[in-house]
């Protein structure tokens, strides 16, 4: 098997046996991308079913992770048996007790459905008829899956994912041609005439079960109103739009939430003064009704309804007719409550066309409205079915010419004096931005005199008034077409007013109505005159606080329109406005506000014209006013939100425009502050890099930046962006930016010959670098003239930022000090472009130490990473520069560590390396890897290891058996000491360390070793050494010394080699009294010169022992000893 399948098995099992859920999550991601991306012919026809089996393991963390498997096989190898084998785990997947997998989980599902559809259906039926029944069949399963999800996930999210998944499903199966798919169907195809698996009959009854579905969840909204019910609303008008055959099933179920809301809100108006029920309690919250089945829909869910219902009767298709005067009832119920008054809303904007007179008369028991529109009805929107799904909720008021200030003064007059609050929020709705915002200031005045403080913000309002700020909160009020006003309305019945009542009409959009009080009210036009009256300039600025604290904090409707248009072009309003938006960011309309703010403070600037995104917006085409203003925005978006929040990132990739210096600060700011609002950052600039290109410079620099942080985490999230998602996009054109900035930071750990720091020549560059981008820029904008002055202020600015003793880069990141993070990115790269290996090599051979070091530090994840088997890595290592082989060492010692077997090229490199080099330091990791014979072959080499790494490496490959102890031994008596570097001084320190080690060199190893010495003609050298090292280690080893070994060398007259001699007779000393018998075995001449070089104590023992065996001894020995 090859290296990737032995690593892949290993990740598997750690994947299944991994000490707690963090490693198993860890050691599959790793998995995946070997098997997804780095070997997948190789790996995933035999592994996909294990791995996919993992779902079955009880670590939800595990089973979130193969969505994103099941998402690469897609990708790669897109079999029939590959596609059941997902489709098979991801519908056991959507069943999962853990809503954070169902719903990951259904992100994938879509994909995943698609691609079975397309595979089956352009596969011939002659190939593989069963599989494809199979295949199919499983994939039928995968819409009941999602359905059963949206209705019992235990999160909002993950049943939306859901519902968003049955949605998708829905709109694939009833589409005309079978979709584009990558790997599978590169344009759009027809679905075959004839398919025995495939009919579009089937095709049919499987999307109209789908949509059923969708209309059940829809059905069931108003009993549990939120996100949920949102989504379920948005997709059954998104369904009955792009595919009207489904209306029968979708449009009766909005009709129904309608009626019942509509019910609800009549109920409420008509028993909330004698006690009865109402739908809301005091403070506005939803209530369920008394058949504990439906509750008032909150505002959100309730413009979702309006919007659905809206883009039904837009719809141009035939079938759409039928269902228009029913839409339009239910639109004008929504609007104005079952009938009443309040019959102004949406309905006026969707009745133009067939039916649309009828819908667009108003209500003749609607005191206060107006007979007719004289203005033409809106265009209609063509309805196509393959059209995208419109967004929720109602536009913002068409922009119309100003109003004449006098004219408008005299109708405010009139409709405040007869108390039409219909008449009022018609006229606010049809006004432009600005003549609306100068119509509220103008009217933000005490009622009666100016007091010293204003009312409370709960004080009673008289009925008109909280009806006019109930119409202008409504969902929709801002969409609505509105006729002017007539002279002949009614006027509702006046009520008494109360004391100091609030004198914010247009602008307090309360969202909860406080009640009314008893009629008997005097004098409102006085109240509401068009002239203010004179305040100070700290009255005027906290009514105009606290108006713009009001609008922010509305419910929905026009306050939401309204607002961030007055705080963009009202100085002083901004900040009040930003503040309350920040006390409950979403619920205060979020981006939305943000982005509208920004809209109207650019157009504020004549600069709402940009020419499309791929026109540079240049820093003189941004005022200051805008600047400060979305440098606000974004400061509040950061403050208020968490960084797990993204809303940040939707207000950067649409604002208007983005200051280079604004924008590059917001990232910096971000990188610097902790590592979660760094991963921000980065994904901001990720997507302003894949998504904005006028911001992709200074995004890319900003990720750049990051990835010579000195935080390590930072630094390694910057890394792994560039060099996984931004190094093979937009076809590639970021990567000469990223090559450039990664050689010049390992640049600077490179030391020239005198000593210096490369540095004069990155500086020397960097004006011309910058020059040349001026240049590029000027003509980009236009801009001719002084070119040249201002690339060389830039230069010099960037000089002064990054320090005297750093190189400035192209894309402007700061100096590099830690050597980890100078390498990192280059080190990464060389992944992606293996090619780049031979540079990394030079700089390391040039690097000061610490640079080396911070080069070594991912020299071992480099090497595994690549594999053993790379052309480019054993071609470096083949052509080794000078001052490198630390380098190699540490990439071939993590290499040897992951491998279970070591293949036979890297075992030939390292060894030409070690014999081109004459440093036997590469072969020690792969000892295992040269077998016996390239073992025994490169002894002479290995003792030529500095200190005690000979010995170590002999010690290891005896511990491993490579070759067995008593073999080794005898080797190395065999060596001839003037082929070793070290002589006979290396062998004898090798020989000692090995017998120092009775694990690695047991006593029968070295009995074995010794007694096969003994043999030998002549006698190695270093025999009477090791015996006397082997006589020292122990008993055992000293017993056999002196019955074998020297009785054995006394036989082959030892005696005759003076330096064999000298040893035995030390021997014999140091083993005695067991060499007593080798001794007295000698000659007679032999024995007296033993005798004499023996210590004094020893020879008088051996005397002793002599005497007392006269018997068995020759009588010369005797004679010798009795001689005295």
């Amino acid at each position: 098997m090859s290296h990737a399948y032995n690593q892949a098995v290993q990740l598997l099992e750690d994947a299944r046996l991994g000490a707690d859920a963090a490693s198993k999550a860890s050691a599959l991601q790793s998995l995946r991308e070997l098997v997804v991306h780095a070997h997948p012919q190789e790996l995933m026809p035999a592994l996909l079913p294990e791995i996919l089996e993992l779902r079955l393991q009880p670590e939800s963390a595990l089973r979130r992770v193969l969505p994103d498997v099941i998402d690469g096989v897609l990708q790669v190898l897109p079999t029939l048996d590959s596609l059941l084998q997902c489709l098979m785990c991801l519908t056991g997947l959507l069943a999962d007790p853990v809503a954070a997998v169902v719903r990951r989980a259904a992100q994938s599902a879509h994909p995943l459905f698609r691609a079975a559809l397309v595979r089956v259906a352009l596969t011939p039926l002659d190939a593989e008829p069963a599989l494809q029944a199979q295949v199919w069949e499983a994939a039928r399963a995968m819409p009941a899956g999602l359905a059963a999800g949206a209705r019992s996930a235990s999160t909002d999210a993950a049943r939306v994912s859901c519902l968003r998944g049955l949605e998708s499903a829905a709109l694939l199966l009833s589409a005309e041609r079978l979709p584009a798919v990558p790997g599978l169907s590169p344009a759009p195809a027809a679905l075959p005439a004839s398919h025995a698996v495939l009919t579009r009959a089937g095709l049919a009854q499987e999307a109209d079960a789908a949509a059923r579905e969708v209309a059940a969840v829809v059905r069931a909204c108003d009993a549990a109103p939120g996100p949920m019910a949102e989504a379920a609303l948005r997709a059954a008008g998104a369904l009955a739009t792009q595919r009207p055959h489904f209306m029968p099933r979708l449009v009766p179920a909005l009709l129904s939430v309608a009626a019942r809301q509509a019910t609800m809100v009549g109920e409420t108006a008509t028993t909330s003064g004698d006690g009865g029920t109402a739908a809301t309690t005091e403070s506005g919250t939803p209530t369920a009704r008394d058949d504990g089945k439906s509750v008032a829909l909150p505002p959100a869910t309730r413009k979702a309804l309006t919007a659905a219902l809206a883009q039904v009767r837009r719809c141009t298709h035939p079938l759409a007719a039928a269902w228009a005067r029913k839409v339009d009832r239910a639109l004008a119920d929504l609007a104005g409550g079952g009938g009443t008054q309040d019959g102004a809303g949406e309905a006026c904007v969707v009745a133009g066309g067939r039916d649309g007179a009828a819908a667009s008369k108003p209500s003749q028991s609607a005191p206060g409205r107006p007979a007719e529109d004289p203005r033409p009805p809106p265009a209609k929107r063509p309805c196509t079915e393959d059209r995208a799904t419109e967004p929720a909720g109602p536009a913002l008021p068409v922009e119309s010419p100003r109003a004449d200030g006098a004219e408008l003064a005299t109708r405010v007059d009139e409709l405040v004096a007869r108390g039409d609050s219909a008449g009022l929020a018609a006229l606010y709705a049809s006004l432009d931005a600005e003549s609306a915002a100068e119509l509220v200031l103008a009217r933000l005045h005490p009622p009666g005199g100016a007091p010293a403080s204003l009312a409370a913000d709960g004080a009673p309002l008289p009925a008109w008034q909280e009806d006019l700020l109930r119409r202008m909160a409504a969902p929709g009020y801002a969409s609505a077409v509105v006729p002017p006003p007539v002279t002949d309305a009614s006027r509702q019945p006046a009520r008494s007013a109360a004391p100091s009542p609030s004198p914010l009409v247009a602008g307090a959009t309360a969202a909860t109505p406080t009640p009314p009080l008893p009629a008997g009210t005097a004098g409102l036009a006085a109240r509401f005159t068009t002239d203010p009256l004179p305040l100070s300039a700290g009255e005027a600025a906290r009514l105009r606080a606290l108006t713009m604290r009001r609008l922010a904090a509305a419910a929905g409707g026009f306050g939401h329109w309204l607002a961030p248009r007055l705080a963009a072009t009202q100085a002083d309003l901004a900040g009040p406005f930003l503040e309350e938006l920040g006390t409950d960011f979403h619920a205060r309309g979020g981006v939305e506000a943000v982005l509208d703010f920004l809209h109207a403070a650019f157009a504020a600037e004549g600069r709402q014209d940009l020419g499309g995104e791929d026109e540079a917006v240049t820093e003189r085409q941004q005022g200051d006013g805008y600047r400060a203003v979305l440098s606000k925005a974004l400061d509040l978006v950061r403050r208020a939100l968490p960084p797990t929040d993204r809303s940040l990132i939707s207000v950067l990739l649409s604002a208007p425009a983005l200051p280079a210096e604004l924008l590059r600060d917001t990232l910096e700011g971000l990188m610097q502050t902790d590592l979660d609002h760094a991963t921000l950052g980065l994904l901001a600039a990720r997507d302003l890099i894949l998504a904005r290109p006028p911001a992709r410079e200074v995004a890319l620099a900003a990720v750049l930046a990051a990835a010579h942080s000195e935080d390590a985490g930072v630094r390694d999230r910057a890394v792994r962006l560039l060099t996984n998602r931004l190094w093979g996009c937009l076809g590639g054109r970021l990567q000469p930016k990223i090559l450039r900035e990664a050689e010049r930071s390992l640049r600077q750990l490179v030391v020239r010959e005198d000593g210096a720091a490369v540095k004069q020549e990155a500086d020397g560059a960097a004006a011309a670098r910058v020059k040349a981008e001026a240049t590029d820029g000027a003509a980009t904008t236009s801009e001719d003239a002084g070119v040249e002055a201002r690339a060389d202020t830039e230069a010099t600015a960037v000089k002064r930022e990054l320090g005297e003793g750093a190189a400035p880069s192209v894309e402007g990141t700061g100096s590099v000090v830690d050597p980890a993070a100078a390498c990192a990115l280059f080190c990464a790269l060389c992944t992606r472009q293996p090619g780049l290996l031979p540079r990394l090599f030079e700089a390391f051979g040039s690097a000061s130490a610490s640079g080396r070091e911070g080069i070594l530090k991912y020299a071992g994840g480099l090497a595994t990473t690549l594999g053993p088997t790379s052309r480019d890595l054993l071609g470096a290592l083949a052509d080794l520069p000078e001052n490198c082989m630390d380098l190699a060492l540490g990439m071939l010692h993590a290499l040897a560590s992951a491998l279970p077997a070591l293949p036979e090229g890297l075992v030939r490199a390292a060894a030409d390396l070690a014999q081109a080099s004459c440093d036997a330091r590469p072969l020690v990791p792969l000892l295992r890897g040269l077998g016996r014979e390239g073992l025994l072959a490169r002894l002479p080499l290995l003792l030529g290891l500095p200190g005690a790494e000979a010995g170590a490496a002999l010690r290891g490959a005896a511990t491993d058996r490579l070759v067995p102890p008593s073999e080794l031994l005898v080797a190395l008596h065999g060596l001839d000491p003037v082929a070793v570097p070290g002589g006979v001084r290396a062998v004898m320190a090798a020989l000692g360390d090995c017998l120092a080690d009775p694990d690695a060199f047991p006593a029968e190893a070295v009995a074995g070793a010794i007694s096969a010495l003994l043999t030998r003609v002549p006698l190695p050298p270093l025999l009477l050494r090791t015996a006397l090292q082997a006589q020292a280690s122990g008993p055992g080893l000293a017993a056999f010394v002196a019955r074998t070994v020297l009785p054995a060398l006394a036989e082959g007259r030892v005696w005759e080699d003076p330096g064999a001699w000298r040893g035995w007779v030390l021997a014999a000393g140091r083993g005695a009294p067991a060499t007593f018998p080798a001794l007295l075995a000698l000659p007679a001449a032999q024995l007296r010169a033993a005798r004499a070089d023996l210590p004094p104590a020893v020879a008088e023992g051996l005397a002793a022992h002599a005497l007392r065996e006269t018997h068995a001894l020759p009588r010369e020995t005797v004679a010798l000893f009795r001689e005295g």
